[in-house]
């Protein structure tokens, strides 16, 4: 039983897409929870990076699935 290679193409730019989106919320996490810190701002930094780097890894999500037409 033969898979058929799209669907391996099309697992290989779905992981992608998820993982840039968990990297988008990590980088949010960190550096909203660094500027807190620095300007004594906790924790609207923090959670207003944390949103835009959701909205930012949906749109890239929705983004790649319209491109590859998946």
């Amino acid at each position: 039983m033969l898979i058929d290679p799209k669907y391996y193409r099309m697992g290989a730019v779905m992981i992608n897409a998820v993982m840039t989106k968990a990297i988008l919320i990590a980088g949010g996490y960190y550096l909203g929870t660094y500027l807190d810190e620095k300007w004594h701002t906790e924790p609207y930094m923090m959670i207003s990076l944390i949103v835009l780097g959701i909205t930012l890894g949906l749109w890239w999500i929705i983004f790649l699935a319209n491109r590859f037409k998946l």
